[in-house]
């Protein structure tokens, strides 16, 4: 029996483009003995037929042994006259009584060489009939053979975790953790993946990216059971001026808020477990790991959207994030530096970056040196503005700064403000030197940042005010800026090691054309590149991932 992918046919009733492919699986057609019994030619045909006309199919020269190459390699071999790529040559329709005969080019192709005879077949709807190879003479069946076929929509072969309720996210499609009805774990290999979206994905958008992620693997070999997790990352306070893509750090708060759910949902699930998260889904994650015991076999981290220092405490570079004028200013002023004003005991001493996550020696860093979202900035730049490129950094620049004031929610606190309480004659900002001056206790009572939003930050309770998980993550997500660029961009020296994977420059297969540019010869992998651009180019980093999975 095969459970496969469900598509809707293109109109045009051929492949639509390089990713279209993984919706695709190859059948062999083994007609060596039925061709030397019945002859193709005269009154004898060979037919393929299925009983809920959901099916299409694309002529191909491959042989058995190489039936995988249409995911991955160009060749000028298919459709009807043998002569396309796989990517945009024509599909033949299945019909579901009388069936449709094969061309007698691709049976003569058997009958010369009888590892040949794969088709590359496509559902657009539920099949549960067989798909049936019957051969005809005289108007006469004489020879018939199945394949049982089971075709449901790709979400039924993967489990599903919906954790934006953790948050009071609205859902849909609510979690479903039994074992999915056409990827059934009796044929898994026993291990479980489990992948966590990132920023600015709703639960509609979180589908699509389980839903590839899980073909790309499969796609690639893994037989593991698979677990597609979405979470709140799509904060939108509704009212305002601003789109979801502007309250990143209201969903760097649910990130934190919504860890400890991951861990009791992915706990109970069956198989060794390995995770995958994308961009701010790696905040998650990584809190899971570290503050909730979550204890993963493997940690495949993509574009992490999280300051290196964060796992690597001396990555930091104060002065190449530092908003200007602050690298005048002693950074003993700075707010990613009051932590250091407390002992370990004291709860604000947690506010910090610095070590967040720590150690998680399982990680693998597949960062890309081509990133638009994570790319770095240029040393004492400022940023009022910006778009796509460079939006991490500028999210951590902003902190305290005017631009947040606009933010429905998002307080301004920390970061880059200055607090007026020091200002001279009410008015003008202390200068460095002058505050250079200010004592320890003066700055433990009353910070030379911007104030943080909880005023029992500076009391005597301080350290138990600090210490309430949604006060450390607002002040983290708001008030203390990174001081080191962001791990999915750059190689973290001195810490994964070997795992420090550069997509952009060694998990490339060519590159669409459309992404060349004069001034980008070789095509940048951008930040969701491992989903947006077709499986034929990004292949090898999934079958990465998978020789990892099955190292174990």
């Amino acid at each position: 029996m095969v459970g496969k992918f469900l598509r809707n046919f293109s109109k045009h009733w051929k492949v639509n483009g390089r990713s279209d492919l993984t919706d695709f699986f190859p059948v062999w057609l083994r007609l060596e003995s039925a061709l030397d019994a019945y002859p193709p030619g005269g009154d004898i045909e060979y037919r393929l037929r299925q009983a809920d006309g959901a099916l299409r199919f694309v002529y191909t020269d491959l042989v058995a042994t190489n039936a995988g190459n249409y995911l991955i390699t160009d060749a000028a071999s298919y459709g009807s006259s043998f002569t396309k790529n796989a990517y945009e040559a024509d599909t033949i329709a299945i019909p579901d009584v009388v069936g449709v005969p094969l061309s007698s080019d691709f049976l003569s192709r058997i009958a010369s060489d009888p590892n040949k005879g794969v088709i590359l077949v496509e559902a657009a709807k539920p099949a549960f009939f067989p798909l049936v190879l019957e051969v005809w003479t005289n108007d006469v069946k004489v020879l018939e053979t199945p394949l049982r076929l089971s075709i449901l929509g790709v979400q039924n072969m993967y489990r599903w975790i919906n954790l934006r309720h953790v948050t009071s996210g609205k859902e849909k499609r609510i979690t479903r953790t039994v074992s999915p009805l056409n990827y059934p774990d009796n044929i898994s290999n026993g291990k479980q993946v489990v992948f966590v979206h990132g920023f600015n994905v709703d639960e509609k958008k979180a589908e699509a990216w389980g839903s590839e992620i899980f073909k790309r693997l499969y796609q690639s070999g893994s037989r593991a059971m698979y677990t597609a997790v979405t979470w709140q990352g799509d904060e939108d306070p509704l009212i305002g001026l601003m789109p979801a893509a502007a309250y990143y750090h209201l969903d760097v708060i649910n990130a934190f808020q919504v860890a400890s759910a991951l861990v009791s949902e992915v706990t109970d699930l069956p198989g060794q477990k390995y995770v995958a998260a994308h961009s701010l889904g790696n905040m998650v994650v990584s809190s899971a790991i570290r503050d909730h015991g979550f204890n993963p076999a493997r940690y495949f981290m993509i574009d992490a959207a999280v300051a290196m220092e964060a796992y690597k405490s001396s990555a930091y570079e104060p002065l190449d994030i530092a908003e200007p004028p602050w690298p005048s200013y002693t950074n003993r002023l700075w707010a990613s530096e009051w932590y250091k004003l407390f002992d370990e005991s004291d709860g604000r001493h947690d506010f910090t970056w610095r070590g967040r996550f720590g150690n998680i020696p399982q990680a693998v860093n597949y960062y890309s040196s081509g990133e638009d979202v994570l790319k770095n900035n240029e040393k004492h730049e400022s940023m009022l503005i910006t778009g796509v490129e460079r939006s991490w950094i500028y999210q951590e620049k902003i902190k305290g700064r005017l631009q947040t004031t606009i933010l429905r929610r998002v307080t301004s606190h920390g970061g880059w403000g200055f607090n007026n309480d020091y200002n001279v004659f009410n008015l003008i900002t202390m200068p460095a030197d002058q505050a250079a001056l200010i004592t320890t206790n003066q700055l433990r009572a009353n910070s030379f940042f911007k104030r943080f939003y909880e005023d029992g930050l500076y009391g005597s309770d301080g350290s138990t005010v600090a210490s309430i998980p949604y006060v450390r993550a607002k002040v983290l997500a708001e008030a203390i800026p990174a001081t080191s660029r962001a791990t999915g961009r750059n190689e973290v020296g001195g810490y994964f090691g070997d795992n420090n994977i550069d997509l952009m420059k060694k998990m490339k297969n060519g590159w669409p054309l459309k992404r060349i540019t004069q001034d980008d010869p070789d095509g940048r992998w951008f930040h969701s590149d491992s989903k947006n651009v077709a499986y034929p180019y990004v292949y090898k980093f999934f079958d990465d991932m998978v020789y990892k999975l099955n190292e174990d």
